[in-house]
């Protein structure tokens, strides 16, 4: 089979997204070497990015020569998809471009989230119209539609109706990388790099509200001492909500800020933590608490879909995750070792090959 992919995020986007298309992809091209795999990104990558591409004779990547890049993205692309012969097109992250129900090439979409319908105020206006219109799109000409989680599965179906059953569940692989213990040595070296602090509470996402950092920063205020916490963001500066609580608690010297890091880095950073906090509001998935348990670290997330839907005794659940007193109490009880260790299910999942049953049977949907 030939099967083309929406790569924009798998060779630009460093987080969620892009590390869901570059498992994936990867996962497919070591188990699945008999089909041609197709990456079409609206930007040419960079040396960089594709250089451990280039020599594996069946990935074929693709970028527009000349066409408007959202254009091409959204609709351009299908010349190239018909000239490349593709069979089945999957788009990885919510999308499809617009006619492809009109050509002969079978579609399989991945939907993260809705989330823009939930929390509006992360979003502005024409970017939820957007996304809303693309999202009613996709859902309604996919030959298959997969959801990250049960959750997003339900939301799928209570915002679009007409999709009644047709969404199947797949959770998100992990990065095989996390689950490779980094030396002593390595450890050592990132924390004296970033000037990390030996004990600390860890925090990784950005300041919107779903995310809820805003009560991360008021739980310090009531720990029983002072203790540090690192945020892993997207930028630097946190908005002013915020910043107004730091500056007025004097909590800028417990706070560390890292932004973009490696994920080699990253690991390291989730390995020496004494927990990770994670009460966001709202998640399709929420990888970095699957990768936060894959180091052996603890995980503070709210007692909800999607956390509660994959069972792990490393998880400590919050009944209220916007009670800043609940967390603080529930991290000193982590600090102070009251709950056991436990071990992470080291075992991979099997998404990319539930993702190729998919296309197996769309290609006897094809051959027939």
């Amino acid at each position: 089979m030939r099967i083309g992919f929406d790569a924009k995020r798998f060779f630009e986007n460093k987080t969620g997204l892009g590390s869901f298309s570059r498992v994936l992809i990867n996962s497919l091209v070591k188990d699945y070497p008999q089909h041609d795999y197709y990456l079409y990104t609206p930007i040419k990558p960079s040396k960089e990015h594709i250089s451990k591409y280039l020599g594996i004779s069946n990935i074929k990547i693709r970028y527009p020569k000349k066409a408007n890049k959202n254009y091409w993205r959204t609709r351009g692309v299908l010349k190239d998809l018909a000239s490349d012969k593709i069979d089945i097109y999957h788009g990885l992250s919510n999308e499809l471009p617009f006619g492809i129900h009109k050509t002969d090439i079978k579609t399989v979409v991945t939907i993260h989230d809705l989330l823009f319908k939930q929390f509006p105020e992360d979003y502005k206006l024409i970017d939820r119209m957007i996304y809303d219109w693309k999202s009613k799109y996709t859902c309604q000409y996919s030959d298959a539609t997969v959801a990250i989680s049960k959750i997003t599965r339900e939301m799928i179906i209570n915002h679009f109706s007409f999709m009644e059953a047709k969404v199947a569940v797949i959770h998100q692989d992990i990065d095989a990388i996390i689950y490779q213990a980094p030396s002593l040595n390595f450890q050592e070296s990132i924390l004296k790099e970033h000037g990390i602090p030996e004990d600390y509470i860890l925090f990784v996402g950005n300041d919107s509200h779903r995310k809820n950092l805003i009560t991360v920063i008021r739980s310090l205020i009531h720990l029983k001492e002072k203790r540090n916490l690192v945020l892993v963001l997207n930028k630097k500066k946190v908005n002013e909500k915020i910043n107004k609580i730091i500056l007025k608690h004097n909590l800028d010297d417990q706070i560390h800020t890292l932004v973009n890091i490696p994920l080699e880095s990253l690991k390291v950073l989730y390995t020496r933590a004494k927990c990770l906090v994670y009460p966001s509001l709202g998640e399709g998935w929420g990888l970095p608490v699957d990768e936060a348990l894959a180091c052996n670290t603890h995980a503070l997330v709210p007692n909800e879909y999607p956390f509660i839907e994959r069972p792990s005794s490393g998880k400590i659940f919050l009944k209220d995750p916007q009670d800043p007193i609940e967390m603080a109490n529930k991290i000193e009880s982590i600090w102070s070792k009251d709950l056991n260790n436990f071990q992470t299910n080291r075992n991979f999942s099997n998404a990319h090959s539930l993702y190729h049953q998919i296309y197996e049977n769309i290609k006897l949907d094809i051959s027939s």
